[in-house]
């Protein structure tokens, strides 16, 4: 991994979280070198479908998704986490008429691990790629960004006293982290032009299918907006580009 004439990382932890999905991670197709991370119970099946990839446990009495990522926090520290059920990370830059290219393997990682550098030497604590997959979303002239919130499947963080994730919430851990750290950091770097196309939001089965609903959505919004205000949390009206996927989807308005 050589870019620019910065650091070399090769040592960022990228996790995977998964919770009863042995056998159906399929972010491994295109990045076998990230950690699994799955409760001690579940490890044995794991093991059996994924005996080349690392894996980490996590006690059993450990639920849901957004704890899990406070355990990972607190353990690793600068660390990468990856949704289990991303199917590809694809370019947003490819030219009209010809194939989408993507990124797997080491390619996928030097990626990640550049991103990580750049947001080290700018002194940013959250950093990631595209919320969006549309290319027609995607500005050539802005291929990167400072300010908003990495949002999607994918998220990268560096250690700070100042983040945590607030477990009481169910499913909204990235609009969470990325509205706290607006608050005190101000400043996250976005790479706009790599997008992680996960499986559609309640069409999978493991991971937090079995605790999000309709009315995890609503209260965790209730939660965003009493912590952060309701200027900022707002319900997604969506745009000629995308289309809210459920009704208590939400949308963030930064005031800078």
């Amino acid at each position: 991994c050589v870019h620019g004439e910065g650091r070399v990382t090769k040592d960022l932890p990228i996790i995977i979280p998964s919770h009863g999905r042995a056998g159906a991670v399929v972010t491994l197709n295109w990045l076998p070198t990230g950690i699994l991370c799955v409760a001690e119970r579940q490890a044995p099946a794991y093991r059996a479908k994924y005996p080349d990839a690392e894996i980490d446990t996590h006690p059993d009495d450990l639920i849901g998704l957004i704890p899990k990522r406070q355990w990972i926090y607190e353990r690793y520290g600068d660390c990468f986490m990856v949704d289990d059920d991303v199917i590809k990370m694809v370019s947003l830059t490819t030219p009209a008429g010809q194939p989408g290219e993507t990124a797997t393997g080491e390619h996928a990682r030097a990626l990640i691990e550049r991103l990580y550098d750049e947001a080290t030497d700018l002194g940013a604590y959250l950093f990631g790629f595209s919320a969006f997959g549309h290319p027609l979303a995607y500005n050539p002239m802005k291929p990167f960004s400072l300010t908003g919130i990495p949002l999607g499947a994918g998220l990268g963080i560096r250690k700070s006293d100042k983040l945590f994730w607030n477990t009481s919430l169910t499913a909204v851990g990235d609009y969470w982290i990325g509205l706290l750290n607006a608050h005190h950091h101000r400043m996250a770097l976005i790479d706009w032009r790599w997008y992680l196309y996960p499986v559609k939001t309640f069409k999978a089965a493991g991971g937090a299918a079995g605790q999000r609903t309709m009315g995890t959505e609503q209260r965790d919004n209730e939660i965003l907006q009493a912590t952060f205000g309701s200027d900022i949390v707002q319900r997604k009206r969506g745009s000629t580009l995308a289309s809210p996927t459920h009704g208590q989807q939400r949308s963030v308005r930064l005031p800078f």
